[in-house]
C-alpha cells in the first residue's frame, strides 16, 4: 500500500494525503483479548501499510495544549497521548512526521446536523493537521496568487517543508523523533514564514536539482534568533519491501542540506535518528532514509545563531534518477541573502562574475568600465589591486576578511551590483 501512495504522490506534486498514525500503542482485541504489540521494542514499530509512506504526512495524538510553553529550545509541556501509535521505520525514517491535538476533541457526530461529541484518536489529530494544510495553502494563494501556473498553491514537498520547518518542539529531547516527529503542528508559524518570505526576510523557494548540481545560498544574518533551514522534496517509489525488519534505506534520492559558517568554515548537519531500537533519539548527522531534511542552529549559551555570513547548500548523494523538485526554507535574523546554482561562474546578462566565492583572485569581463567600486557590508569603500588583459578585469581579494561584499561596475550612467562572497 505504501508504495502506491508513493507513486499517486510522486505523479501528483500537489497531492499531499494525510493519515491517522493509529491507535495501537497500547494493544489490539484478538479473540476478546487485549494483545500488546511490540512489546519488545518498547512501543516503537507500529506503524503499517501507508502509515510508512515516505510521501505522505503521518500524524500522531497528543494531548490538548491551552497556551505552548518552551523554556528552551526543548523543554516543553507537550503531552503524548497513550494511544498514539509510535514509529519509526524500519529503516529508521521519521515517522510519524507531526502531532496535533487528539484527546477529548469536540466533534461534529452524523445524527443531525446540530450533534456533536467527543473522540479521542489519532483519527482526530490527522484532521486538524489536513486543516492548517488547506488555510497554509489559501494565504500562499493570496501572496502568490500567479505561482505554479496562476494557481496560487505550493506543492505538497512546500507543505511538508514548511510543517517541520515550523513544528514546536515535543518530546523529552531536542530534535525529531519517532513518537512526535517534527513536532507540534503549528499554524501561526508557518503563516509567519510565508509573510517574511513574502517580504525577503525569509528563503522560500520551490527549486529543482539536476544531476550532479548544487544551490548554495549565501546569507546574513543579525543573530536574534535561531538560524533554520529545512528542505523536502517528494521522492520516487520505492518496490515493495519482501523482507521482515529490513534497514535498507528506502529513498531513491537522496539530497543533503548542510549549513556552513563562513568566519570558521564550522559544518553544521541536519537532524536524523539514531539508527537503534535500543536508543532512539536525534542526533546530528547525515541523513539518508528521511524526504526532509531541517537543520537548527544557535549557541548553546544565548539560544540565538552567531551574526555573520552563512552558506547554506543543497546537493545530492550518487546520481539523481531524474531532476528532484524540491523545496528550501530558511529563517531565523535574516538581513541578507544572494543565491548561486554554479559556484564557479554568475551570470547577469553578458558579464560574468568568478569564481563567486571567491578566496582570492575575482574575475570579471573588461568592458571599459567608468568605475569599479569595491563596498564591505557595511558600505565602507574598499581599496584594491587590480590587473587588467585584454578580456577580463582580474580584483585581489586575499588581502580581505571572510564576509559579504558589493561590487558595482558603472559605465554609460548605468551600473551594476553584484553581491561577493569572500571565502
Amino acid at each position: 500500500m505504501s508504495k502506491g501512495v508513493d507513486e499517486l504522490c510522486y505523479n501528483a506534486p500537489f497531492f499531499l494525503p494525510v493519515f491517522a498514525a493509529g491507535n495501537d500503542r497500547n494493544g489490539v482485541f484478538v479473540g476478546g483479548q487485549s494483545v500488546l504489540l511490540n512489546s519488545f521494542k518498547n512501543g516503537y514499530d507500529l506503524l503499517t501499510h501507508q502509515s510508512i509512506a515516505k510521501n505522505a504526512v503521518v500524524v500522531a495524538a497528543v494531548q490538548g495544549i491551552t497556551n505552548y510553553t518552551s523554556t528552551n529550545v526543548f523543554e516543553n509541556n507537550v503531552t503524548m497521548s497513550n494511544f498514539s501509535a509510535w514509529g519509526p521505520t524500519d529503516d529508521y525514517r521519521i515517522k510519524p512526521d507531526i502531532s496535533s491535538k487528539g484527546v477529548n476533541v469536540y466533534s461534529s457526530i452524523a445524527l443531525s446536523d446540530s450533534s456533536y461529541s467527543i473522540f479521542s484518536g489519532t483519527s482526530m489529530a490527522a484532521p486538524a493537521v489536513t486543516g492548517v494544510f488547506s488555510l497554509w495553502q489559501q494565504y500562499h494563494n493570496v501572496l502568490w496568487p500567479n505561482a505554479n501556473n496562476n494557481s496560487g498553491f505550493m506543492k505538497s514537498a512546500s507543505l511538508k517543508a514548511l510543517m517541520a520547518h515550523t513544528a514546536s518542539e515535543c518530546g523529552d529531547a531536542e530534535g525529531p523523533d519517532p513518537k512526535f516527529g517534527w513536532g507540534l503542528i503549528n499554524a501561526e508559524e508557518g503563516v509567519k514564514i510565508l509573510k517574511k518570505a513574502n517580504e525577503d526576510q525569509a528563503i522560500f523557494k520551490e527549486l529543482t536539482l539536476e544531476n550532479g548540481e548544487t544551490y548554495d545560498f549565501f546569507i546574513t544574518i543579525d543573530g536574534t534568533d535561531i538560524l533554520t533551514a529545512s528542505i523536502a522534496w517528494t521522492d520516487t517509489f520505492s518496490e515493495s519491501v519482501t523482507i521482515a525488519e529490513s534497514h535498507v534505506p528506502l529513498l531513491n534520492n537522496d539530497l543533503d542540506l548542510r549549513i556552513v559558517k563562513l568566519d570558521n568554515n564550522q559544518t553544521i548537519l541536519p537532524w536524523r535518528l539514531n539508527k537503534s531500537w535500543s536508543n532512539l533519539y536525534a542526533l546530528r548527522g547525515d541523513n539518508d532514509v528521511d524526504p526532509i531534511e531541517k537543520i537548527t542552529y544557535y549557541n548553546p549559551n544565548t539560544l540565538k545563531a552567531e551574526p555573520g555570513n552563512y552558506k547554506v547548500s543543497i546537493n545530492h548523494k550518487n546520481i539523481l534518477e531524474e531532476p528532484m523538485n524540491f523545496t528550501i526554507i530558511i529563517s531565523g535574523g535574516l538581513i541578507d541573502y544572494s543565491q548561486v546554482v554554479d559556484l564557479n561562474v554568475f551570470t547577469m546578462d553578458n558579464l560574468k562574475v568568478f569564481p563567486n566565492p571567491v578566496q582570492d583572485i575575482l574575475n570579471f569581463n573588461n568592458n571599459n568600465f567608468d568605475k569599479i567600486e569595491l563596498y564591505d557590508l557595511s558600505g565602507k569603500k574598499i581599496s584594491f589591486d587590480s590587473n587588467v588583459t585584454d578580456d577580463f578585469i582580474q580584483i585581489n581579494m586575499n588581502h580581505l576578511n571572510t564576509g559579504l561584499y558589493f561590487l558595482k561596475l558603472s559605465k554609460n550612467s548605468q551600473s551594476k551590483t553584484f553581491k561577493i562572497i569572500k571565502k
